[in-house]
Formats: C-alpha cells, structure tokens, sequence
C-alpha cells in the first residue's frame, strides 16, 4: 500500500511529516529500530530541505515536501520530494568522519547520517523537483 503527505517546508511541519513515515514504517510491518531509523533519516533530509534548500531558492514562492512510502519487494521505501533549488545531497555527503577535524566542522553530517541509517539513498531531479529516494529492507536489523 502507498500512501503520501505533502505540506508546506517549514520547521512547524516537521513532526508531521516524521509522524507520518513512523505511522506508514508501523503498518509496513517494520520493527522498532527500522522505524527509529526511518524517522532519523527523514528528520535530517527534511531539516535539510527547509534549512538549506527554501533559503537557497527564496522566500518568493511556496515551497512544499511531499512525501511517498510504499512497500516493494521487502524493503520500505520512502520519496522525499520538494520544489527548492536543484540539489544532490549524495553529491554532499561527508567522506571523511574520522578526522577530528572533519568532527569538528559543522555541516554535511545530515545525510551522511540518513545514508547510515537506511539501506540505500537514490536522488533524481524531474518535474521541476528534487526526489530523493530512502530505502530500508524489512527486518534487516530486527
């Protein structure tokens, strides 16, 4: 079963959509520490989007995240979708997390955590918007 949510990307909509990926990763059938890890997966790419991606594109438009999950062949998948700036997170992704230097500097650390908590991460710009896509096999860790 799909279901999907889309809302304004603002920082008062953020446990909404949290809320929602922890509600669809319950009736997928996911134990408790797959859907911990979706909702911290989600947390950070749509902290992201509203943070970094609604201030890059400007304040003249309405910008919104959608939000799709599905089950597919055992694994739960989560579309996160919005309509700011083009941008490719993967592109961003913090390769070096030894270094006490590379602890030390802020930023970047969002979707390297998202890409440690799901299986995989695929991005893809269309339609005039950002698709980032999250993928957790069912019980892999449970």
């Amino acid at each position: 079963m799909e279901y999907d949510l889309e809302v304004d990307a603002t920082l008062e909509n953020l446990r909404r959509v949290t809320n929602f990926v922890v509600q669809a990763a319950q009736a997928a059938g996911l134990s408790d520490q797959e859907i911990y890890q979706c909702e911290l997966a989600v947390d950070e790419v749509c902290a992201n989007i509203i943070e970094h991606g609604v201030s890059a594109s400007g304040e003249d438009s309405r910008y919104f995240i959608r939000t799709a999950t599905r089950l597919e062949n055992n694994e739960f998948v989560i579309t996160i979708s919005d309509n700011c700036t083009p941008f490719n997170p993967l592109g961003h992704m913090r390769s070096n997390t030894d270094s006490l230097e590379a602890k030390l500097q802020p930023g970047g650390w969002g979707i390297y955590f998202a890409h440690e908590q799901m299986d995989s991460l695929e991005y893809d710009y269309y339609n005039r918007q950002n698709h980032l896509t999250l993928r957790k096999r069912v019980n892999a860790s449970g």
